[in-house]
């Protein structure tokens, strides 16, 4: 994820419905910086599905003291891969992130502060 909200990204919450982790999500994005994390199936035919949920703190705009930025994403054995970032406060924006299609997707969220 990279991080452009002008908060520290303190992570809050990380799961997965199911698969395992390889990499998990960083304790903390500082602002201007990118936080890298990755999961895979872990058993036949099953995916990938998960969250990585983080507040904001050390904020330059301080409305945005703990607020969250939360995604999600889902690779299924079967279908095609979805994403998202419902759980996001308001305060933030998340688009679509880019990449993500195939077996073996890399998606990069962003995160803006509005």
């Amino acid at each position: 994820m990279n991080n452009w909200t002008g908060c520290t990204l303190t992570r809050e919450n990380w799961s997965l419905s199911h698969g395992i982790w390889t990499t998990q999500p960083p304790v903390r994005i500082y602002d201007q910086q990118q936080g890298r994390w990755a999961s895979e199936s872990n058993g036949f035919a099953t995916g990938t599905e998960g969250i990585a949920r983080f507040f904001a703190e050390n904020c330059a705009n301080p409305v945005l003291n703990g607020r969250i930025v939360q995604v999600h994403w889902n690779n299924p054995y079967v279908g095609s891969n979805s994403y998202d970032s419902t759980g996001t406060d308001l305060m933030f924006y998340v688009p679509q992130p880019a990449g993500g299609g195939g077996n073996n997707a890399t998606a990069e969220f962003s995160a803006w502060g509005r």
